[in-house]
């Protein structure tokens, strides 16, 4: 009896907790880089509320704009490797891959970001025709699978100054 223990520790327990491992620590690390580029974000777009003031109308609300130009941010984000392997496995049976739209959510955010604050650091106090294009890249390196999202936000900035 001791030797088939240690025959199914050695030959099911060990492989098993290996691959648990192996499936435990890109979920955990992934989850950490997410939740804090989620509270930088939110920190930064609660900063940049009372500087600029941006809408989606294609005029200007201000009466009298001196200064117009168009601002821009741009920013690609890549998915972990549990929420790849989780869309591969969609991929297979079809349907909506439900672990990307968080990675298009942080993308869009973060480039729409950097817009205003481009728009700040130029001068401009209004943004508005805000545009957002999106385009899902499947950067398929034959040794490591990645999926990764580009998103450019570009708009109409204007100043009264």
């Amino acid at each position: 009896m001791g030797g088939e223990g240690l025959l199914f520790c050695c030959f099911i327990i060990l492989p098993l907790m290996i691959s648990l491992l192996f499936f435990i620590i890109p979920v955990i690390s992934g989850t950490i880089i997410e939740k804090r580029h989620l509270e930088d974000l939110s920190r930064r777009e609660e900063a940049i509320k009372s500087k600029v003031f941006f809408h989606n109308r294609k005029r200007p609300i201000m009466m009298d704009p001196k200064r117009a130009g168009i601002v821009y941010g741009s920013v690609t984000i890549g998915a972990d490797a549990f929420k790849t392997w989780l869309a591969q496995w969609r991929q297979l049976v079809g349907g909506r891959m439900g672990s990307l739209l968080p990675i298009l959510e942080r993308a869009r955010r973060e480039a729409t970001l950097r817009a205003l604050e481009q728009a700040y650091s130029q001068g401009f106090t209004e943004v508005g025709n805000i545009r957002i294009t999106s385009m899902n890249l499947g950067a398929y390196n034959p040794k490591k699978k990645t999926l990764m999202t580009s998103v450019l936000v570009y708009a109409t900035a204007y100043s009264d100054k």
